[in-house]
Order: structure tokens, then sequence, then C-alpha cells
């Protein structure tokens, strides 16, 4: 086989970018819940561990803004988590229950799916990884199976009005049921 390609495409290959921030381990439901902080220092105690941090691009977390959160979700559902968020009490649904700091947790994660988003569309990655990204259980107006924010919904929305992409193919491979999207 025999490639053709021009040197910026060559290191767009190269370019794996991790986002590797501590910040994203504010998504944790407390340590008796499946999805606590645990699972973002598992993964980056296993990532360097295997010295991964080598071969790819360590990037920042970064913050979505309300409007970001916007473009997928009702400003009703964005409202009740602030406030579920400042309180620390209540839930977003069964299995999602809020915790003060839920809402900034959350922009964390969907900022960082944005920020890859950005990267990619614009060939300075050629892939990208948010350990805690793939939130695509919750729907416009709730929270659903541990996810506050759908950040896989808000990066097609985001596609769409700043990439003028028509047609996005979403693949939800998880093991158990499609929703959110």
């Amino acid at each position: 086989m025999c490639i053709i390609t021009d040197e910026r495409t060559v290191l767009r290959m190269r370019s794996i970018g991790v986002y590797l921030d501590d910040r994203l381990s504010l998504y944790s439901f407390g340590t008796y819940h499946p999805f606590n902080e645990e699972r973002y220092f598992t993964f980056k105690t296993a990532f360097l561990n295997a010295k991964l941090n080598e071969s790819t691009v360590i990037l920042k977390a970064k913050r979505a803004r309300e409007e970001d959160i916007a473009l997928f979700h009702t400003m009703d559902y964005i409202n009740t988590v602030k406030d579920l968020s400042e309180s620390g009490e209540g839930e977003l649904d069964p299995d999602t229950p809020a915790y003060k700091g839920v809402y900034d947790a959350s922009c964390w994660i969907a900022g960082s799916v944005l920020d890859a988003t950005d990267r990619l569309m614009n060939d300075e990655l050629y892939h990208a990884f948010v350990p805690i990204g793939g939130l695509h259980h919750a729907f416009p107006d709730r929270g659903a199976g541990f996810c506050v924010f759908n950040d896989c919904g808000i990066a097609i929305k985001h596609l769409q009005k700043h990439y003028g992409l028509k047609r996005i193919a979403y693949v939800d491979i998880d093991v158990h049921h499609g929703d959110g999207i």
C-alpha cells in the first residue's frame, strides 16, 4: 500500500491528545457510587505507568460555557442542575445524585470534549481522548444513567453550528440501552 500525503497530515497523524487534568475527577458521585473520582485516577495512573504521556499531547481540561451546554440542553434543565449543584442535595435521576459542584464538574467534562472537537476539526490532532467523556445518557431536559450533561449531544450540536456539518454519525457501543441523543 502506498499512502501519499503532505507534511501537515503526517504531523497530524502522530498527534494524539489526551486530557489529563485532575479537575476531571470532580465528576464523582461519591466513594460508593460506581462513577467516582477513582475512575479518573485509575486511568491516570495506568496511563502514566505505561509512559503513554511520552507519545501523546497532554491537554488541560477546558470549561464549557452555559451557552455551550444550551446547544443541547434546555435552560430549565441547566438551571435545575445549577440549583441542585448549589444546594448539594437531590437527584437528577434515580442513578444520578446531585452534589455540591456537580454543575462545574459537568462543565469541565463538556468543555474538554468541545475543545477536543475543535482541535480535531482544525487539524491540530488526529485523535483525542477525554477519560471521563462520553456521558451520552442525559436528555435535553433531564439527566440519566450517571450523566448530567450529554457531552456527545453538545459536541454534535457544536459541529452543526460552528462547522456547518449537516449529517453526523453517532454510534453508541455501550453494552446497554442507547438513549439521550
